[in-house]
C-alpha cells in the first residue's frame, strides 16, 4: 500500500488537506477549517487562488510562514512543548518540596 502525495491529488483534495492543516493565526488552536475569523476567511480564498496558480503545497506553506510566521502550522508542536516545559517545571517543584519536607521532619 503507498499514500498519495498532495502532487497527486485534486486541487480541492489539495485545499482541503491543507485548511486542516494550516491554523489561523488569530484563533488559538483552531486550523483553517475550524475558523471563521476573518483573517482565516482571508487565507482560505488566498489559498484557493495559489492552487489554481500551481503552486506546490511547499510553496504555500513557505509564503504563509513568512506571512504569518511559524505558528500557521506548528501550532500542536508548540503547544507540545510548552506541555513538556510545564510538566518538568511542575516535577522539579515537587520533587524539591519533597527534598525540603523530609529536611524539616529530621530537625
Amino acid at each position: 500500500m503507498y499514500a498519495l502525495t498532495f502532487a497527486d491529488n485534486s486541487p480541492e483534495d489539495r485545499y482541503q488537506l491543507l485548511i486542516h492543516e494550516l491554523y489561523c493565526p488569530v484563533c488559538s488552536g483552531q486550523t483553517l477549517f475550524e475558523s471563521n475569523h476573518p483573517v482565516a476567511t482571508e487565507i482560505k480564498l488566498e489559498l484557493q487562488e495559489l492552487l489554481a496558480h500551481d503552486y506546490s503545497d511547499e510553496d504555500i506553506k513557505k509564503k504563509f510562514i513568512e506571512q504569518y510566521g511559524n505558528s500557521i502550522i506548528h501550532y500542536k508542536n508548540n503547544v507540545q512543548q510548552q506541555s513538556v516545559i510545564v510538566l518538568f517545571f511542575i516535577v522539579t517543584f515537587l520533587f524539591l518540596t519533597s527534598l525540603v519536607k523530609k529536611n524539616v521532619q529530621f530537625k
